[in-house]
């Protein structure tokens, strides 16, 4: 978890509308200087968050833009979104799938609901990672690179279809640190 390796007890004294609107402001200085969609928002919503990225973990994102691999898939600001998330909650050692073990080979669940209680088993470790991509749903309507740029078909090299992208990652950067700000405060509240 990321409290063994981050310091985040700063943030609970921090304002969280100023520290999005930073991310937002990175996100959008990100594009504007090269960096692509995936590694603006990681890389705006880590510096408001005063997180050191690495040149590795810029590298590692590289597959991400254009809808994974330039394909269309998910959104590369969404996925850049996501790998922030990750590096601040998500997981550092192995897995324990023996609750899920025990319901694989069970012949009394149905499908449904060996899947409804896979769901209910990691429901809170993904509570972050659902909650951002609810907000970039409510907020875009689709979370594909595809349908966000469809409009722009078939000249999707155009200024409109940067501005469009731009807003994207501008905003996915300040869902990203509004998300992050509100778990780590809630984890920060004495029990």
């Amino acid at each position: 978890m990321y409290s063994e390796i981050l310091d985040v007890s700063w943030i609970k004294d921090q304002n969280a509308e100023e520290l999005s609107e930073k991310a937002r402001k990175n996100g959008l200085h990100n594009i504007r200087n090269g960096w692509p969609s995936h590694q603006s928002v990681f890389k705006g919503s880590c510096e408001a968050l005063n997180v050191m990225v690495t040149p590795e973990v810029m590298r590692a994102l590289s597959g991400f833009g254009g809808g994974i691999a330039g394909l269309g898939g998910a959104c590369g600001a969404l996925c850049g979104g996501i790998a922030v998330l990750g590096y601040f909650f998500g997981e550092s050692e192995r897995r324990d799938f023996s609750p899920l073990k025990k319901i694989i080979d069970d012949p009394s669940l149905s499908p449904y609901e060996k899947i409804s209680i896979s769901n209910e088993n990691f429901k809170k470790e993904r509570a972050p990672y659902v909650s951002l991509v609810n907000m970039f749903k409510r907020e875009f309507g689709s979370t594909n690179c595809a349908d966000l740029v469809s409009e722009f078909y078939p000249d999707i090299v155009s200024r409109q279809r940067f501005y469009n992208c731009h807003n994207i990652i501008s905003k996915t950067a300040g869902f990203v640190v509004d998300t992050a700000i509100r778990k780590i405060n809630d984890s920060l509240q004495p029990a």
